[in-house]
């Protein structure tokens, strides 16, 4: 019996992203792959056969110069995809993405990529989403480069998340706030934890946060609870000790060495 496929069923948020009836359709074409330090995902003046769509891991895009040295010019995670070429007509990549973090993910072939994208505007606007997103990132990269020293564009590297779109816009009360003053209506604050307190329960505390439960960028954790947040739902909290051993699904001890 084949698992039932949802949203859920994907850890890359652009797959989680799409609407039922497309899932559907690209699920039977996405192969489950593993994805090697060092290996290369689309190489450089080479056509690009085969998307994919990360799961875990760190894909490194590379522009190699005459003299033989790299340098990174954009990073894609489990945000986005690798294959941008193919989804623009190009075909051919000037460009070499590989994998700098190991991971997982699914790969499909480009042309049954560009055919579905074709035929569903839900899909298409998703990934030119993606691309565009891509776009902001590698522009940002060249400003942080240009006027940030060394610690502080690792420090951007390692805690800024990719964009995490919610429902609203820059004007919704109490929700968003942005800076009419310089024209551009940016959104520059968002609620960083929500959270709705039962009085007489000390067990129905519900609450949520924009990250997860690590505070370590590496760690698996660090962003799970991301996806709720953005669709505005809730985790429940226990505060007394029964309901604590209630709820516990792991725990984590330290010790002294």
């Amino acid at each position: 019996m084949r698992p039932t496929i949802t949203q859920n069923s994907y850890k890359n948020r652009l797959l989680a992203s799409l609407p039922m009836a497309d899932i559907l359709r690209l699920a039977p074409h996405l192969s489950l792959v593993t994805l090697k330090r060092n290996q290369i995902l689309q190489d450089a003046g080479q056509p690009v056969e085969t998307v994919y769509f990360l799961e875990d891991g760190i894909c490194s895009t590379v522009v190699a110069l005459e003299n033989g040295t790299t340098v990174e010019v954009g990073v894609t995670g489990r945000e986005g995809f690798v294959g941008v070429p193919a989804l623009l007509g190009a075909g051919h990549s000037p460009n070499s993405s590989f994998m700098q973090i190991p991971g997982h993910g699914f790969s499909v072939k480009a042309r049954t990529l560009v055919e579905q994208s074709d035929t569903s505007r839900e899909l298409r606007l998703c990934l030119q989403r993606s691309i565009q997103g891509h776009q902001v990132q590698i522009e940002q990269t060249a400003a942080c480069n240009r006027v940030h020293e060394l610690d502080e564009r690792l420090a951007r590297w390692l805690l800024n998340p990719p964009p995490a779109p919610a429902d609203g816009d820059s004007n919704t009360i109490n929700v968003s706030w942005s800076n009419p003053s310089n024209g551009s209506y940016r959104v520059t604050n968002i609620p960083s934890m929500r959270m709705v307190a039962a009085l007489g329960d000390p067990d129905g505390l519900l609450i949520i946060g924009p990250l997860g439960q690590s505070g370590h960028p590496g760690h698996r954790h660090y962003d799970d609870m991301t996806r709720m947040w953005q669709e505005g739902k809730l985790v429940r909290v226990p505060l007394t000790e029964e309901g604590i051993r209630g709820a516990t699904q792991e725990k984590l001890v330290l010790s002294r060495t």
